[in-house]
């Protein structure tokens, strides 16, 4: 079965948007390790840019973009731990601030290529998140030109 086309429309958004983070500038090394003479690998820099670019956004101009984004800040996506029993678990997270409702968009990500939505009775529930968290990332488009340009002319396997 293929994945549903908010899961679809998800990940092409995350995607993008991490590839017009890195090619406007919005990247940093990461795991670098002077021991073993590594110099790290290049990462998206998520907290430069809510940092330089996002002062003015609040959590009310983000729960206001749709129905769905106000879900997925109000009923903000799990994290996936291991629980006391060694058994994979969820805890619930909460979102108080911009930082955190970027943090659950980044969040529902991991959940969904992390495997975290397989056999998974709440359906409904994940197509909201995926939607809200969709819409989330293109609204921070908005907030860098140059950014917005990456991430319009992206082109997957063209």
């Amino acid at each position: 079965m293929p994945l549903p086309e908010e899961a679809q429309n998800y990940i092409e958004c995350f995607s993008k948007f991490e590839y017009a983070l890195m090619e406007s500038g919005y990247h940093k090394l990461d795991g670098e390790c002077d021991a073993c003479n590594r110099k790290g690998f290049l990462t998206s820099d998520w907290n430069t840019f809510k940092k330089n670019k996002l002062p003015t956004l609040t959590l009310q101009d983000l729960k206001n973009i749709s129905a769905d984004t106000r879900y997925i800040i109000e009923q903000a996506p799990q994290k996936r731990i291991i629980n006391d029993q060694g058994k994979p678990d969820w805890r619930d997270v909460s979102v108080s601030s911009v930082s955190d409702a970027i943090d659950a968009c980044k969040r529902v990500r991991n959940n969904l290529v992390h495997g975290g939505k397989y056999n998974d009775e709440k359906a409904d529930r994940n197509r909201k998140l995926l939607k809200g968290a969709t819409d989330i990332i293109r609204k921070l488009t908005e907030y860098d030109t140059n950014l917005k340009n990456c991430y319009d002319d992206a082109q997957f396997l063209s």
